[in-house]
């Protein structure tokens, strides 16, 4: 059975991805990400949160005003070793950076590229919950209040407000409860706990 441990800090950074987008600023340090080798050169930038399997480690890192999700394969040794870190122990992020310092990264994946512009966002105004399903959306799994719920698309996040009011019921909730209401509109992308994901 794959085992999946997942630590996701979701920030609401709506207002960064609109400003940062496309800016060339390199991260902290100045440091350029096409410079990153090894998951020990993550050092230079911010990350956000992170998830792995038995056989691969994934995590968001921001650089050059973009969202990065850099992905390393678990040789078996490496994958015992984080199984064998404990929680309780206060260097354990410590101990788990330095596991995975040497290890290459296997694939670097600009998210920011998943963003959907707000032009097309606004085009989907008028359709149903339902045909935003069907096109590959995610419902969140709470409302933010009762004509708003976050939907999830690829490794972002949108309020999605909705004409009618969101009802649910301990049998009616998430897509089922949004699925015949109408998009009133759509808020801008924030970082999701999708960013992360491995498979």
């Amino acid at each position: 059975m794959k085992k999946i441990l997942s630590l996701i800090l979701v920030l609401v950074m709506a207002t960064a991805i609109a400003a940062g987008c496309g800016k060339s600023s390199g991260g902290a340090s100045g440091a350029d990400i096409s410079s990153v080798k090894t998951f020990g050169d993550l050092e230079k930038f911010e990350t956000d949160g992170y998830t792995f399997s038995s056989t691969k480690f994934a995590t968001v890192v921001i650089a050059d005003g973009n969202y990065y999700r850099a992905e390393v394969d678990l040789p078996e040794d490496v994958s015992a070793a984080l199984d064998e870190l404990s929680w309780e122990d206060p260097d354990h992020d410590k101990k788990l950076k330095e596991i995975l310092a040497p290890l290459e990264i296997g694939k670097l994946t600009n998210l920011s590229e998943q963003i959907i512009p707000q032009e097309e966002l606004d085009k989907l105004v008028g359709k149903t919950g339902q045909e935003l399903l069907d096109d590959g959306w995610e419902a969140g799994g709470s409302t933010l209040d009762e004509h708003s719920m976050y939907m999830y698309n690829g490794a972002f996040q949108y309020n999605v407000t909705f004409e009618e009011t969101i009802v649910e019921t301990d049998e009616i909730f998430g897509a089922d409860a949004i699925k015949d209401l109408t998009v009133k509109s759509i808020g801008p992308a924030e970082i999701s706990s999708n960013a992360s994901d491995v498979d």
